[in-house]
């Protein structure tokens, strides 16, 4: 359900607001919040795989079966670390901030807001 014109302008006075009191909690309020993997695991496993492939290669040049089958299995090691790679949140820098300049969550503005909400017209 699309929200009316007077709520639109309501929540952009409230987002103005709050970028005029404390603009470094709203920009990081505003900060994307797609799911994205952990670069460094993607990226060590990216190079566990190389180095795998690599090994690969010397299994072949050798003729040896079982440095193949261990560079299989490094190959392996290293497409999975990068494939089950923690997924973090892109708006987590907001909470984060929150814990660290000590504001508490879900207090002060938020029971602000509600109040005006409850009382508008």
């Amino acid at each position: 359900m699309p929200l009316s014109e007077y709520e639109q302008r309501v929540l952009a006075e409230m987002e103005k607001h709050l970028f005029e009191q404390d603009p470094e909690l709203a920009s990081a309020l505003r900060e994307d919040a797609t799911p994205r993997k952990d670069k460094k695991r993607v990226v060590l496993g990216v190079t566990i795989a190389i180095c795998g492939f690599g090994l690969l290669i010397a299994g072949m040049a050798t003729q040896q079966i079982w440095l193949g089958m261990l560079a299989f299995l490094v190959m392996l090691a290293g497409a999975l670390t990068a494939i089950l790679a923690p997924t973090v949140m892109g708006a987590a820098g907001g909470a984060n901030f929150t814990q660290q300049h000590g504001r508490q969550q879900g207090g002060g503005f938020m029971d602000t807001m509600q109040k005006r909400w409850e009382s508008r017209e």
